[in-house]
């Protein structure tokens, strides 16, 4: 249930926006009926700003902003905090989140009521004072302002390529659009709330904002910069070109003006190149994680981005200086600080501006070459990182070589050019002399270490000559004593070649029982050399599956000589086999250890080389491109190329020895495999590599990150870590985290969580709490009351700014001391704290609670005892290798299991049990996003499948009356889940093609035979799910299903086939919820306040037909369950649909219940809606270490797939509910 992919402000906005729209659709006083999805009218004076009534109410100015007066605006803006919040947050903060929405929210609300007000004073026009001011629009054309500072050049694909635009230019269509519909539609309230929140973010951001300094933080220092004075985000540079030149001068203008009054501060120079260094740095930071395309597209546009970046700040170089203009342009701002010191002149300052912008242009240039130098750094053996090429410190004598260059032609004249010739040279002769000592250092370093690990190898060659010679003679000794028949057989094999096929280890074949006891010895004594040898190479990596293959190799050899047939000639001699045989076993695993670490040693000295080849391509390239000199083709000929290390002999040498290492390895090994002993050979070279890169990297990447700020959100991030940097560790000491205040009256200590984000949700939640207890909007206290108890609770259920248990088990506690409750009997007084405390408490445990626990219960059973994979891979076996009918049969079995032992666990099952097939597939298949997005989808589906699978359907059970039967729910909801599945399953082979070049392995059946206790579960379940389908006509035994719940409940704890910890492990948590949820809807129907609610809901659509109804209320619930846990969204809306339809004429509140909860289960187009998405974005590609899906997928797929089970719902579920009696 955690919202790991939402952050906590902007889940707390969205929340606000479902919740007060709601409101407002409830109890504004009139509407314009233009059809269910875009009506608008008149909002509610107490959220919405109405500038005949706003002044009493002045929070409006805050909440209008999330009052949407359609389904259609609620969606939009929804999306817009969803996906625009999600963000924004991350890169900057809660806090600074919080502020901007703060800004964009009320100043264009408090604006447009002026403009309402003089328009009312100028034409006496009534309708200027009744007009409602509300909606979403000001946060659109905010988020669009930030987006334009954030990654202005970023080309977004519509329709896979068709429609292309950059993110800098979706402010000025923003603002065309709503201007032409404000005057072709009427629509002048979303015409002024766009421009006002245009003007008001980008002025905030612009002027105000507070931000880190990018560029410092790598210096260890964390400096901020008010405002954004870049040229990019200049007012003329969001409109188009053509009227740059008009709108700047006006902007220079209205600049002028508020630097004058001191609205605004003037931007120096410093603020100028601060602001521009930052823009760059946000390039190189790329696109947030939901928009990041990650193909090859990605370097392409980097690289555009870098280039608009230099041309910029080239043009700025060679741009000569207005000192004559009025003041600093809003689109290119200049230094006010013009004036000239007493001893200067404004051609030093000049000067010294462009040393500035250069050193700029070199930090852009750096930038771009930043990948190489990490990737020479992390790839570095540890212990000879000092004799790499020194990149860096050559980049840098680059640059500075470009600062002499660069300043001779300012100091010289016409005589000087044969001296400014010579110096071209001289700096060519640097470099180069600069070269050649990293050159000689690199050379001297290879020879001498190739020189060790070559003498080490040659000692190793001997080593294993004399090895081989020993087991030989071993194996000699022993056929001397062999009898007759044995004696023949060696003397036929003496007669040609011993073979070398087979392995040293195998080739010692001695044969005494006694001697197991020895090998134990020797092993154990060998694990200690083992752990002194692990000390000396602690660089070296060892497996667990080589310390198996030696097991194996010490259990073949017992086994050889203990199925030995021949009889030794005297116990001396046994005792001689024994000692020569631990000795010789011995040498073999030192053998073996010392071959490992001489093959990862000529490894890396390979990868020694090819680094330092590398690094001398690039920085020669580097060179020649930043001076315009072609120094490259001749010193790599001249120099680079017959040195020593870079020769091909040297090349040809070291392959040799890798080679020679390998054929060793399979000798003593792999039986003379020499394929087998590369591949176990590279697969140690592989795990070292992996081993020590992971460990550098993260450590690298983690310092780096922190000291440049670009590790904000990590922790709230879906391809992010979840491990808290702050958390207590062992031996640490219990401190509370404390936040330093500077205010003017002095330096403030505070403890850090009254600054979290989730108590600023909780403070905004109690604050509507608390407002709705007092004004009044409902006609009785106790519906007042309960207004306030469902707003409260329903805010903290979807926000989860505490557990959703606790807020369940708040419902109770509320609903007595507000003393909600009222009488069943006429006249309905309300109830004392005791009689509702009993009321109240009764209503906690019903018999769907009880049924949820039989749920449970049989899913325990079958997952326990491997009864329900059994069953699914049996199914799955039969479905062969054709990649389609393999997607197919697995979701209709992720959907089978979602009936039996929920839709929680059943998305664990199926990923277990398709893993051999993820395995195999190549990294990155479409196929395997394929089969892991439609299993979720078909479990998300299957939720809908029987009473039990999902908490919603025992939610929609309690308020149906009468109660279906199962076998009413199967009639309606099983053709309506296989149709579902077989569209969604048409949708994903449309749109992945997972049959093109895809190999499936099939998957293997369980070959186990069923137990006796496996019979026994399975006949169990069956007889309850038979007599939960006759529960109706067996209702005069039984009274209700929670009673034939209890059966397999006593049976599998009775029977101790499951014990008190299975009981413990439950889902308590989902039981609490439900039975909160409960208690919830008692207290809402008990108070009135449902009526009253379905009463106005019911006037409302009055003129509908019942189908009409179900469209809206499916349409709804589709929409906000997509956002909120399904549990929570049937929580709320299940009691009011059950009102709605018992008071419409023709009342049919099953059959809208039925259809609503059906949609709970539909909402899947996130990856936060529901359990079996949050389970599939977290499967991760063993392979790679990366996750199958991304939040695109679910966004393509996902909202299409609900889309047609939206359909299939209100077409073939309405005639099927129709049919059924519903």
């Amino acid at each position: 249930m955690a919202r790991v992919n939402l952050p906590p402000l902007t889940r707390a906005l969205l929340l606000t926006l479902i919740s007060f729209t709601l409101l407002n659709a409830v109890i504004k006083p009139e509407y314009t009926a233009l059809g269910p999805f875009t009506r608008t009218g008149n909002g509610t004076p107490y959220i919405a700003v109405i500038p005949r009534t706003s002044w009493k109410f002045p929070w409006t100015f805050a909440t209008a902003t999330f009052v949407e007066q359609n389904v259609f605006g609620l969606i939009v803006t929804g999306l817009t905090l969803f996906f625009g919040g999600r963000y924004l947050e991350r890169a900057w903060s809660s806090n600074e989140f919080a502020k901007f929405i703060l800004f964009v929210s009320v100043i264009p609300n408090i604006l447009c009521f002026g403009l309402y007000l003089a328009l009312f004073a100028l034409s006496k026009s009534e309708k200027a004072l009744a007009t409602t001011i509300s909606g979403g629009i000001a946060i659109q054309a905010g988020f669009l302002v930030a987006f334009k500072q954030l990654v202005p050049e970023h080309t977004v694909s519509i329709l896979k390529g068709i429609v292309r635009m950059r993110v800098k230019h979706f402010p000025a269509i923003f603002l065309l659009l709503n201007t032409v519909s404000g005057v072709l539609l009427g629509t002048e309230t979303a015409l002024f709330l766009s421009w006002f929140a245009f003007l008001t973010s980008w002025t905030y951001l612009r002027f105000f904002r507070v931000a880190p300094f990018m560029n410092s933080a790598s210096t260890g220092d964390a400096p901020t910069v008010k405002g954004d004075a870049s040229d990019t985000f200049a007012f003329a540079y969001f409109f188009p070109e053509p009227i740059h030149t008009p709108i700047s001068t006006i902007a220079d203008r209205v600049y002028d003006l508020l630097t004058t009054l001191r609205i605004v501060r003037p931007f120096s120079a410093e603020d100028i190149e601060s602001g521009n260094e930052n823009a760059s740095a946000r390039a190189e930071g790329g696109l947030p994680t939901l928009m990041s395309n990650r193909g090859s597209g990605r370097r392409e546009e980097a690289e555009r981005r870098r280039a608009i970046a230099l041309k910029a700040l080239d043009q700025r170089l060679h741009a000569a200086s207005r000192a004559q203009s009025a003041g600093p342009s809003v689109t290119i701002p200049a230094p006010t600080a013009r004036q000239e010191s007493p001893g200067g002149t404004n051609a030093e300052g000049k000067e010294e501006r462009d040393r500035s912008r250069r050193e700029k242009l070199q930090w852009l240039l750096h930038k771009a070459d930043m990948k190489f130098s990490h990737s020479l750094q992390f790839n570095a053996v540890p212990d000879w990182s000092s004799h790499y090429i020194a990149y860096s410190n050559l980049k840098k004598l680059i640059y500075t070589l470009e600062k002499q260059v660069h300043k001779q032609p300012i100091l010289a004249d016409s005589e000087n050019s044969p001296l400014l010739s010579g110096a071209e040279e001289d700096v060519d002769k640097t470099f180069i002399h600069a070269l050649d000592n990293e050159l000689e250092k690199i050379c001297s370093f290879y020879q001498l270490k190739e020189l060790e690990i070559y003498g080490e190898l040659d000692a190793l060659l001997r080593d294993e000559a004399s090895f081989e010679a020993e087991a030989e003679e071993l194996e000699d000794l022993q056929d001397d004593h062999e009898g007759p028949n044995q004696e023949r057989r060696k003397t036929i094999a003496t007669d040609r070649p011993r073979p070398r096929s087979r392995s040293l280890f195998k080739s010692i074949t001695l044969g005494k029982k006694k001697r197991s006891s020895t090998l134990e010895s020797g092993r154990s004594n060998q694990d200690d050399e083992d752990s002194d040898e692990d000390d000396e190479r602690t660089r070296l990596t060892k497996t667990k599956s080589m310390d198996a293959r030696l097991l194996d190799s010490r259990d073949d050899l017992r086994s050889d000589f203990r199925s030995s047939k021949r009889r030794a000639s005297t116990a001396a001699f046994d005792d001689y086999n024994d000692m020569s045989f631990s000795v010789l076993y011995d040498s073999s695993i030192s053998l073996k250890k010392r071959i490992i670490s001489l093959y990862v040693s000529l490894c890396e000295l390979r990868s020694f080389i090819q680094l330092n080849k590398t690094g001398f391509t690039k920085v020669l390239k580097k060179f020649d491109k930043i001076l315009d000199r072609n120094i490259k083709p001749q010193y790599l000929e001249d120099s680079v190329e017959p040195a020593y290390p870079f020769s091909k002999d040297t090349m040809e040498r070291l392959g040799a020895n890798i080679s020679k290492l390998e054929q060793v390895y399979a000798t003593i090994v792999t039986h003379g495999k020499v394929d087998e002993a590369k591949r176990e050979l590279r697969l140690h070279l592989r795990e070292h590599v992996v081993w020590e890169r992971n460990t550098v990297w993260r450590e690298m990447i983690g310092i780096e990150r922190k000291t440049q700020a670009a590790n904000m959100g990590l922790r709230h991030t879906m391809l992010g870590q979840d491990t808290d940097p702050n958390s207590r560790l062992v031996g640490d000491e219990a401190v509370v985290e404390m936040k330093k205040i500077r205010t003017r009256f002095g330096n403030y200590t505070c403890p850090k969580w009254l600054f979290s984000p989730t108590l600023y949700t909780l403070v905004v939640i109690l604050a509507v709490f608390f407002v709705l207890l007092f004004v009044p909007l409902m006609k009785h206290p106790e519906q007042q009351n309960c207004l306030a108890l469902v707003v409260f609770v329903s805010s903290l259920w979807a926000t989860e700014a505490i557990p959703l248990f606790v807020t369940s088990l708040l419902v109770p506690f509320l609903a007595v001391i507000l003393r909600v409750v009222r009488s069943d009997q006429k006249p309905h007084n309300r109830l004392d704290s005791k009689a509702a405390a009993t009321y109240v408490f009764a209503s906690m445990w019903t018999p769907v609670i009880m049924l949820l626990l039989g749920g449970f219960t049989i899913a325990a059973a079958l997952s326990k005892y491997n009864i329900a994979k059994m069953m699914a891979t049996f199914v799955l076996s039969k479905a062969g290798t054709k990649p389609r009918t393999v997607l197919l049969t697995s979701m209709f079995v992720a959907m089978f299991a979602s009936m039996w032992i929920s839709n929680v666990a059943a998305p664990v099952l199926c990923y277990s049990i398709i893993s051999p097939i993820l395995r195999n597939l190549p990294a990155g298949s479409d196929m395997s996003k394929a089969l892991i997005l439609g299993i979720a989808l078909s479990s998300n589906i299957g939720g809908a499948a029987s009473p039990i699978a999902s908490p919603q359907n025992l939610i929609a059970l309690q308020n149906m009356n009468p109660q279906p039967g199962w076998g009413a729910w199967f009639f309606v909801a099983l053709p309506i889940c296989i149709i579902s599945i077989l569209l969604i399953w048409l949708l994903l082979v449309i749109t992945f093609q997972p049959g093109k070049n895809t190999t499936i392995v099939p998957i293997r059946p369980m070959k186990d035979k069923f137990t006796g206790i496996q019979w026994f579960i399975s006949i169990v379940t069956l007889v309850t799910i038979a007599l939960w389908c006759v529960s109706h006509q067996l209702q005069y035994i039984f009274g209700d299903m929670g009673v034939v719940a209890i059966i397999p409940v006593a049976l599998f704890f009775g029977t101790g086939i499951l014990t008190k910890e299975d009981f413990n492990n439950f889902l308590w948590t989902i039981i609490i919820l439900a039975a909160g949820g409960l208690a919830l809807g008692k207290a809402v129907n008990s108070s009135g306040l449902l009526h009253s609610l379905a009463e106005e809901i019911t006037s409302r659509v009055d003129g509908f037909s019942l189908y009409g109804v179900l469209v809206v209320f499916a349409g709804l619930i589709l929409v906000v369950a997509t956002f909120i846990s399904h549990t929570v969204a049937a929580l709320i809306f299940l009691p009011l649909v059950q009102q709605v339809g018992q008071g419409m004429s023709e009342p049919h509140p099953n059959l809208l219940v039925m259809g609503s909860v059906l949609m709970c289960s539909a909402a899947m187009g996130l990856p936060t809606s529901g359990f079996p998405n949050m389970t599939a974005i977290m499967m991760e590609d063993s392979q790679t270490g990366q996750r199958y899906l991304q939040v695109k997928h679910f966004l393509t797929r996902g909202i299409p797939a609900s889309i047609l089970t939206f359909l299939v719902v209100i077409t073939v579920g309405y005639g099927l509910m129709l049919l059924a009696s519903f």
